[in-house]
Protein backbone atom coordinates (compact mmCIF):
# COMPACT_ATOMS: atom_id res chain seq x y z
CA UNK A 1 0.00 0.00 0.00
CA UNK A 2 1.23 3.53 -1.11
CA UNK A 3 2.33 5.70 2.00
CA UNK A 4 1.44 9.04 0.44
CA UNK A 5 -1.67 10.02 -1.25
CA UNK A 6 -3.24 13.07 -2.79
CA UNK A 7 -6.77 13.73 -3.97
CA UNK A 8 -7.17 16.44 -6.32
CA UNK A 9 -11.36 16.35 -7.07
CA UNK A 10 -12.80 18.60 -9.29
CA UNK A 11 -16.22 20.59 -8.86
CA UNK A 12 -17.63 23.12 -10.13
CA UNK A 13 -18.96 26.49 -7.77
CA UNK A 14 -22.29 28.12 -8.10
CA UNK A 15 -20.55 31.12 -10.30
CA UNK A 16 -19.39 27.79 -12.80
CA UNK A 17 -16.32 28.28 -11.99
CA UNK A 18 -14.30 24.72 -11.60
CA UNK A 19 -12.74 24.20 -8.34
CA UNK A 20 -10.09 21.74 -7.04
CA UNK A 21 -10.08 20.83 -3.60
CA UNK A 22 -6.77 18.81 -2.27
CA UNK A 23 -6.58 16.62 0.77
CA UNK A 24 -4.04 14.22 1.51
CA UNK A 25 -3.99 11.95 4.86
CA UNK A 26 -3.94 14.76 7.09
CA UNK A 27 -6.30 16.96 5.60
CA UNK A 28 -7.22 19.68 3.52
CA UNK A 29 -4.09 20.98 1.65
CA UNK A 30 -5.29 23.49 -0.61
CA UNK A 31 -8.20 24.68 -3.05
CA UNK A 32 -8.40 25.90 -6.90
CA UNK A 33 -10.05 28.32 -8.30
CA UNK A 34 -10.78 28.53 -12.01
CA UNK A 35 -9.70 32.23 -13.26
CA UNK A 36 -9.58 32.93 -9.59
CA UNK A 37 -6.54 35.78 -10.65
CA UNK A 38 -8.73 37.35 -13.49
CA UNK A 39 -9.92 40.31 -14.21
CA UNK A 40 -14.16 40.69 -14.54
CA UNK A 41 -14.44 39.92 -18.13
CA UNK A 42 -12.90 36.71 -18.02
CA UNK A 43 -14.74 35.83 -14.66
CA UNK A 44 -18.17 36.95 -16.72
CA UNK A 45 -17.10 35.04 -19.15
CA UNK A 46 -16.45 31.77 -16.81
CA UNK A 47 -19.95 32.64 -14.98
CA UNK A 48 -22.19 32.46 -18.15
CA UNK A 49 -20.66 29.56 -19.31
CA UNK A 50 -18.53 30.66 -21.83
CA UNK A 51 -15.49 29.41 -20.60
CA UNK A 52 -15.70 25.66 -19.49
CA UNK A 53 -11.92 25.35 -18.41
CA UNK A 54 -9.18 26.18 -20.47
CA UNK A 55 -7.07 28.74 -20.50
CA UNK A 56 -6.68 31.68 -17.56
CA UNK A 57 -5.06 32.86 -14.45
CA UNK A 58 -6.03 30.02 -11.55
CA UNK A 59 -5.88 30.93 -8.19
CA UNK A 60 -4.62 27.80 -5.63
CA UNK A 61 -4.69 29.16 -1.64
CA UNK A 62 -2.89 26.31 0.26
CA UNK A 63 -4.07 25.52 4.09
CA UNK A 64 -1.24 27.42 5.37
CA UNK A 65 -2.32 31.16 3.38
CA UNK A 66 0.20 30.51 0.84
CA UNK A 67 -1.31 31.61 -3.10
CA UNK A 68 0.06 31.09 -6.59
CA UNK A 69 -1.15 31.24 -10.13
CA UNK A 70 -1.36 28.95 -12.42
CA UNK A 71 -1.91 30.44 -15.93
CA UNK A 72 -2.73 28.86 -18.69
CA UNK A 73 -2.55 30.42 -22.13
CA UNK A 74 -4.18 30.09 -25.19
CA UNK A 75 -1.40 27.51 -26.55
CA UNK A 76 -1.50 25.66 -23.15
CA UNK A 77 1.85 27.62 -22.38
CA UNK A 78 1.65 27.39 -18.16
CA UNK A 79 3.20 29.65 -15.71
CA UNK A 80 3.34 29.01 -12.16
CA UNK A 81 3.87 32.12 -10.02
CA UNK A 82 3.03 33.35 -6.29
CA UNK A 83 0.38 36.23 -5.90
CA UNK A 84 3.21 38.91 -6.26
CA UNK A 85 3.39 37.89 -9.77
CA UNK A 86 6.95 36.37 -9.05
CA UNK A 87 7.75 33.33 -11.23
CA UNK A 88 8.31 30.06 -9.59
CA UNK A 89 8.31 27.15 -12.78
CA UNK A 90 6.86 27.16 -16.00
CA UNK A 91 4.94 23.19 -17.04
CA UNK A 92 5.88 22.71 -20.80
CA UNK A 93 4.07 19.82 -22.65
CA UNK A 94 6.38 17.17 -24.91
CA UNK A 95 8.15 14.05 -24.90
CA UNK A 96 8.15 14.21 -21.52
CA UNK A 97 6.56 17.32 -20.39
CA UNK A 98 8.40 19.33 -17.75
CA UNK A 99 8.01 21.44 -14.63
CA UNK A 100 10.84 23.67 -14.86
CA UNK A 101 11.81 25.78 -11.95
CA UNK A 102 12.41 29.47 -12.88
CA UNK A 103 15.58 29.55 -13.94
CA UNK A 104 15.11 26.76 -16.28
CA UNK A 105 16.02 23.38 -14.29
CA UNK A 106 13.90 20.80 -15.07
CA UNK A 107 12.30 19.47 -11.55
CA UNK A 108 10.20 16.92 -12.18
CA UNK A 109 9.41 14.99 -15.64
CA UNK A 110 5.54 14.24 -16.79
CA UNK A 111 5.65 10.83 -18.58
CA UNK A 112 2.70 8.13 -19.63
CA UNK A 113 2.79 5.50 -17.11
CA UNK A 114 0.78 2.77 -19.44
CA UNK A 115 -2.06 2.70 -21.89
CA UNK A 116 -5.29 5.48 -21.36
CA UNK A 117 -8.76 4.85 -21.33
CA UNK A 118 -11.51 6.83 -22.25
CA UNK A 119 -11.82 7.84 -18.85
CA UNK A 120 -8.26 8.09 -16.76
CA UNK A 121 -4.70 8.96 -18.56
CA UNK A 122 -2.36 7.40 -15.70
CA UNK A 123 0.82 9.64 -15.64
CA UNK A 124 4.47 8.60 -13.77
CA UNK A 125 6.40 12.05 -12.19
CA UNK A 126 10.13 12.03 -11.74
CA UNK A 127 12.97 13.49 -10.79
CA UNK A 128 15.81 14.22 -12.97
CA UNK A 129 17.85 11.50 -11.93
CA UNK A 130 14.83 9.15 -13.27
CA UNK A 131 13.42 8.49 -9.60
CA UNK A 132 9.86 8.01 -9.33
CA UNK A 133 7.89 10.35 -7.40
CA UNK A 134 4.38 9.37 -7.77
CA UNK A 135 2.28 7.95 -9.84
CA UNK A 136 -0.76 10.16 -11.03
CA UNK A 137 -4.11 9.50 -12.68
CA UNK A 138 -5.66 11.86 -15.07
CA UNK A 139 -9.19 10.80 -14.27
CA UNK A 140 -11.83 11.83 -17.03
CA UNK A 141 -14.89 10.37 -15.79
CA UNK A 142 -16.88 10.14 -12.66
CA UNK A 143 -17.31 6.49 -12.40
CA UNK A 144 -13.36 5.97 -12.50
CA UNK A 145 -13.04 8.00 -9.77
CA UNK A 146 -12.15 5.60 -6.86
CA UNK A 147 -12.63 7.26 -3.11
CA UNK A 148 -10.10 5.99 -0.77
CA UNK A 149 -10.61 5.62 2.91
CA UNK A 150 -7.25 6.75 4.14
CA UNK A 151 -8.64 10.48 2.96
CA UNK A 152 -11.71 10.69 4.41
CA UNK A 153 -10.25 13.26 7.05
CA UNK A 154 -12.41 15.95 6.81
CA UNK A 155 -16.02 14.09 6.37
CA UNK A 156 -17.29 17.73 5.09
CA UNK A 157 -14.87 18.57 2.76
CA UNK A 158 -15.01 14.89 1.29
CA UNK A 159 -18.62 15.41 1.01
CA UNK A 160 -18.51 18.63 -0.94
CA UNK A 161 -15.98 17.71 -3.25
CA UNK A 162 -17.38 14.36 -4.54
CA UNK A 163 -20.59 16.40 -5.49
CA UNK A 164 -18.67 17.15 -8.53
CA UNK A 165 -20.43 17.94 -12.17
CA UNK A 166 -23.65 18.93 -10.76
CA UNK A 167 -23.95 22.03 -13.16
CA UNK A 168 -25.31 22.30 -16.34
CA UNK A 169 -22.16 22.68 -18.47
CA UNK A 170 -20.33 19.07 -18.84
CA UNK A 171 -17.11 18.21 -16.48
CA UNK A 172 -14.07 17.17 -18.88
CA UNK A 173 -11.82 16.41 -15.98
CA UNK A 174 -12.56 14.90 -12.99
CA UNK A 175 -9.17 15.37 -11.04
CA UNK A 176 -6.11 13.65 -10.49
CA UNK A 177 -5.62 10.99 -7.81
CA UNK A 178 -1.75 10.88 -6.60
CA UNK A 179 0.15 7.83 -4.37
CA UNK A 180 3.56 7.17 -3.67
CA UNK A 181 5.64 4.69 -1.90
CA UNK A 182 6.93 7.71 0.16
CA UNK A 183 5.88 11.75 0.71
CA UNK A 184 7.33 14.15 -1.73
CA UNK A 185 9.18 16.95 -0.58
CA UNK A 186 6.84 20.14 0.40
CA UNK A 187 8.06 21.81 -3.41
CA UNK A 188 7.26 18.80 -5.24
CA UNK A 189 3.34 18.77 -3.42
CA UNK A 190 3.29 22.12 -5.08
CA UNK A 191 3.88 21.17 -8.07
CA UNK A 192 1.67 18.46 -8.53
CA UNK A 193 -0.57 20.85 -7.12
CA UNK A 194 -0.04 22.93 -10.22
CA UNK A 195 0.16 19.96 -12.26
CA UNK A 196 -3.16 18.86 -11.57
CA UNK A 197 -4.31 22.72 -11.72
CA UNK A 198 -2.96 23.08 -15.82
CA UNK A 199 -4.72 19.49 -16.07
CA UNK A 200 -7.98 19.49 -14.56
CA UNK A 201 -8.71 23.36 -15.33
CA UNK A 202 -6.25 23.74 -17.38
CA UNK A 203 -7.19 20.79 -19.79
CA UNK A 204 -3.70 20.29 -20.69
CA UNK A 205 -2.98 17.10 -22.05
CA UNK A 206 0.44 16.89 -20.64
CA UNK A 207 1.05 13.00 -21.91
CA UNK A 208 -0.41 14.37 -25.34
CA UNK A 209 0.77 10.99 -27.24
CA UNK A 210 -1.18 9.35 -25.11
CA UNK A 211 -4.32 11.56 -25.24
CA UNK A 212 -7.77 8.99 -25.14
CA UNK A 213 -9.83 9.23 -27.80
CA UNK A 214 -12.74 11.44 -27.61
CA UNK A 215 -16.27 10.48 -25.66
Amino acid sequence: MADYALDGKASRKKNNALSVQFVDGNGAVATAVQSGDDGRKTRTAVLMGWRNGGAGRHLVTFADGRKQVVEVTADAAVRVSDDAGQELATITSGSPSTYRSADGATVLSIEPDGPPTAGKVPMVIRRPGGEVVAQMVDVRTNTEWTVRDSLRVVSDLYMLVTASGAGSLPMRRFGTQVTSDTAPYPAEVDALIAITVAVCIGLCDLVPQFTPPRR
